[in-house]
């Protein structure tokens, strides 16, 4: 990382208000999945401090677009894919042309609202090649997700949780992006599309569950 310049600071409720005009602490299910993002080593800088045994969080405010940013692509995508997406141009490539896939004609059944024209911004800024710690991504939804979806934490776990809806090959991709590798290696090894983002998902899910039992082999060699 650079070397910091810029020491301004805010809490974590500030920043969520100040970015969302959300009061944090009305919805602890969604401070739960935010500190989830703040706990990934070396992705958003913070200061933290250890007053009376209680740890305190505050972001320095040059993280604040790299935060929002975090925020609207875990609507979406988990963790590891989140942190992808932020580094390399392919794989936000691939999300925006999955989003487009399992979700652009779906939300309605899905019961998340989305503008039209900020959903449509949002797949073409991430088709294109620019930094995401500096360049804000379009908020498409009426309502975070992380809100409104019950005891869902993003709108991939809510697609899976109403699977009749996808056909084979959507629910390989939904299953590799939450995931759940194994269950996605089963539909894969079904998977006849002539879709071709759909057939660089088979290829890439057969890959790493191949990788996933070789290195499994390796553990199990040496025990």
């Amino acid at each position: 990382m650079n070397k910091r310049t810029n020491f301004e600071k805010i809490t974590v409720s500030q920043a969520i208000e100040k970015l969302f005009s959300i009061k944090l602490a009305d919805y602890p299910k969604f401070k739960d999945e935010i500190h989830s993002l703040l706990r990934i080593k070396n992705f958003i800088e913070q200061d933290k401090k250890l007053i009376v045994q209680r740890e305190t969080v505050h972001l320095y405010t040059d993280q604040l677009i790299k935060f929002h940013n975090a925020i609207i692509l875990q609507a979406f995508f988990k963790p590891k894919i989140i942190i992808s997406i932020f580094n390399d141009a392919q794989s936000r490539e691939d999300a925006s042309n999955a989003i487009e896939l399992l979700i652009f004609d779906r939300h309605s059944i899905l019961g998340v609202g989305l503008l039209s024209p900020e959903i449509t911004r949002l797949l073409q800024t991430l088709r294109v090649d620019l930094d995401l710690t500096k360049e804000k991504l379009p908020n498409p939804f009426v309502q975070l997700p992380q809100l409104s979806l019950s005891g869902v934490t993003n709108i991939m776990k809510e697609l899976l949780a109403q699977s009749a809806m996808l056909t084979l090959d959507e629910s390989m991709v939904a299953y590799y992006l939450d995931g759940d590798l194994e269950k996605a290696f089963e539909l894969a090894k079904a998977c006849t599309a002539n879709n071709n983002l759909v057939n660089k998902y088979k290829q890439r899910i057969i890959s790493d569950y191949e990788n996933a039992v070789e290195f499994e082999k390796t553990l199990d060699f040496f025990k």
